[in-house]
């Protein structure tokens, strides 16, 4: 499902004021090494990994300061320093760059018209799809998320984190009903809420076997699934977000 940035910034905001609770750095690590390899079975092709902060961060006031703090925060996760977009009603910083291991690292930093800011920073594989094994992509992105929290830590921030896997959906489990079947026999996972637009089929999962966790109508979700058919290529698209889906589909 395609959407501009600036929609899913203001689906990540609103997502962040309903979470119950995220991955903590061990939990995050703990789902990472649980649903990547299980995706490999599905997915045909490179893996698309994201692992992904958020959290309320110091309010501003005025874009001078906002930006001298935006470029301090740069700093310390050691990303070249940037200037300042604006987003209609909010005012974003952005950095971002790769590791040692090539692993990208992005700094997202919001502030909206009321001073009130929110931090968003995310670990993700190449953009050349070279993520090598399944364990060793996994190695790479707890290695980078590791450092990430210990940034985060000694900014006073309580690193949680959102787990996104994404590839190409092999054919033999395009159905809903296949790769249903594959995630309750995998994961334990019990189907809690759906929808479909034609294009796109999305359902959220309870699983007991994944740690980050969302509280939606009395109900505790583990997992969001979605599958987006491409109208050009006919190909499917496979998502994996624990406990939701936080980029396009």
């Amino acid at each position: 499902m395609k959407r501009t940035a600036s929609f899913f910034l203001l689906l990540t905001v609103t997502v962040l004021c309903v979470w119950g609770a995220l991955a903590s750095g061990a939990g995050a690590n703990r789902d990472l090494e649980r649903l990547l390899p299980l995706s490999l079975d599905v997915i045909d092709g490179p893996v698309r990994v994201v692992v992904k902060h958020i959290s309320p961060y110091k309010p501003h006031a005025g874009e001078a300061a906002f930006l001298e703090t935006g470029r301090r925060l740069s700093e310390r996760l050691g990303l070249p320093p940037a200037e300042l977009r604006s987003g209609g009603d909010h005012i974003l910083y952005k950095a971002s760059g790769p590791d040692s291991g090539g692993i990208r690292r992005t700094l997202l930093w919001v502030m909206f018209p009321d001073g009130s800011t929110e931090l968003i920073v995310s670990a993700e594989t190449p953009e050349s799809g070279d993520t090598g094994t399944g364990g060793e992509t996994a190695s790479r992105m707890e290695e980078a998320q590791t450092k990430l929290s210990r940034v985060l830590e000694g900014m006073g921030v309580t690193p949680n984190w959102n787990v996104i896997v994404q590839g190409k959906l092999k054919a033999d489990y395009a159905s809903p009903d296949k790769l249903n079947d594959w995630l309750q026999a995998e994961l334990r996972a019990e189907a809690v809420e759906s929808y479909d637009d034609g294009r796109s089929v999305s359902v959220s999962y309870a699983s007991p076997l994944l740690e980050a966790s969302v509280q939606s109508g009395g109900r505790m979700l583990n997992l969001q699934a979605a599958v987006h058919r491409s109208s050009e290529t006919g190909e499917s698209r496979l998502t994996l977000g624990t406990p939701v889906i936080t980029t396009e589909y």
